[in-house]
């Protein structure tokens, strides 16, 4: 099952590191226009057991680089993910972290959650498009900004030759 996220959206989430031994987090996930943003609320610098592993995720900085996200419309996972601030504890002894994902799928996926997210195939939403436009994907390079986010996307593709019975390729670029 997808999840449907839109700009603006701010979602309760469970948070699973992948890490055996500890337990799920509960966090608030917000798309903004710099991208998803993961905000968990912890309790800095105090032996509490439950938050220990996000005490050193915003301590050190270094979040788990992909994150599983439990939603209720399905599952949403995070690669690339990257710290993005923090708050110590007031009085409340309530603190809060942040990290940000480089890219979020919004869906299940085969492969476990340590494995880097890689796309082998790329699927269109128009029925028939393949076989009208008699065009395929070869390659494709995705060009990102500064933080690592994707915001262009190059697509080699190769049509049949029709002219000698469909053998042989055309590139366009």
């Amino acid at each position: 099952m997808s999840v449907e996220l839109n700009f603006g959206d701010s979602l309760a989430v469970l948070l699973v590191d992948g890490v055996e031994e500890t337990p799920y987090v509960g966090a608030t996930l917000r798309l903004k226009e710099a991208g998803v943003e993961v905000e968990v609320p912890y309790m800095p610098g105090f032996v509490v057991p439950q938050f220990d592993h996000v005490d050193q995720w915003f301590r050190r900085m270094t979040p788990p680089e992909n994150v599983l996200v439990h939603t209720r419309e399905g599952n949403i996972q995070l690669f690339g993910c990257r710290w993005s601030g923090h708050a110590d504890a007031a009085g409340s002894r309530v603190g809060s972290g942040r990290f940000s994902a480089t890219e979020a799928l919004l869906h299940d996926r085969d492969g476990a959650l340590l494995e880097p997210l890689t796309v082998k195939t790329c699927q269109s939403r128009a029925d028939g498009l393949n076989r009208w436009s008699r065009v395929t994907a070869v390659s494709s390079e995705a060009t990102r900004d500064e933080e690592r986010r994707a915001n262009a996307l190059d697509v080699r593709v190769r049509a049949r030759n029709l002219s000698n019975g469909g053998r042989g390729t055309h590139s366009y670029g």
